[in-house]
């Protein structure tokens, strides 16, 4: 079993999972690289003179903490989607590898009867039981 394939099988079967992480990842990381940069560039060239840039310092500031809420909104909802699919891709692969075990080691068993047997098999022990009491007995006849 090829882990990629059984992963790409998935993939394929619910393609808006990769389409929406590569949508988030292309959203959120130039969002915090770039425009994190650059708001943090602005802000501390501004507080030299802080008192008659102070207008925009405090814009710059507000700009900064909606991206800062977009940001998490943006990493709440991918691990919100996550979640869901996460498991999901777990149990599907588990049954793939269970049915692959499964195929591997299934053999024609409708020659043997079944109920026969497991009938014969629950009587082992009582047979077990049997002969060693019975061993039992026969060591203590011939003490005595």
């Amino acid at each position: 079993m090829n882990l990629f394939k059984t992963s790409l099988q998935f993939h394929k079967k619910n393609i808006t999972w990769p389409i929406v992480n590569i949508i988030f990842v292309l959203a959120y990381y130039p969002l915090e690289m770039i425009i994190f940069g650059f708001l943090f560039g602005k802000i501390f060239s501004k507080i030299g003179d802080i008192k008659s840039n102070m207008n925009s310092i405090l814009f710059f500031f507000g700009i900064f903490i909606v991206t800062y809420l977009v940001l998490e909104i943006i990493g709440y909802v991918k691990e919100r989607y996550d979640a869901y699919y996460f498991p999901k891709m777990n149990h599907d692969i588990r049954l793939l590898m269970i049915d692959i075990i499964y195929n591997k080691i299934s053999t024609n068993y409708e020659s043997i009867n079944n109920g026969e047997f497991i009938g014969r098999l629950l009587k082992i022990p009582n047979f077990l039981s049997f002969f060693f009491e019975q061993k039992n007995l026969v060591s203590l006849v011939e003490r005595n």
